[in-house]
């Protein structure tokens, strides 16, 4: 299955929490890990790290370009009200 399929970026425009990009990493990142079926915590933090060097540099562009892309829309949103807020 295509990882874009599999993965799909939220509709971060209709959101105002910040945080939608990191919980899409931290999915990704985890489904990848646990699929090796792990025994110890060093086999765990080993494959931590090759996972996370094996993310597609594709894929962390367009969690780069969505995060300022929807900092962009917020900031521009909280800029036509009176007080609001966002998360990060």
């Amino acid at each position: 299955m295509d990882q874009a399929a599999r993965y799909p970026m939220f509709d971060i425009l209709q959101s105002p929490n910040l945080s939608s990009l990191g919980y899409f990493l931290w999915k990704y990142l985890k489904d990848r890990v646990s699929a090796n079926n792990l025994q110890t915590v060093d086999a765990l933090k080993n494959n931590t790290g090759t996972e996370i060097r094996r993310i597609p540099h594709e894929m962390l562009d367009r969690v780069i370009t969505n995060f300022t892309v929807q900092v962009a829309a917020v900031t521009q949103r909280l800029s036509n009200l009176d007080g609001g807020h966002y998360k990060l």
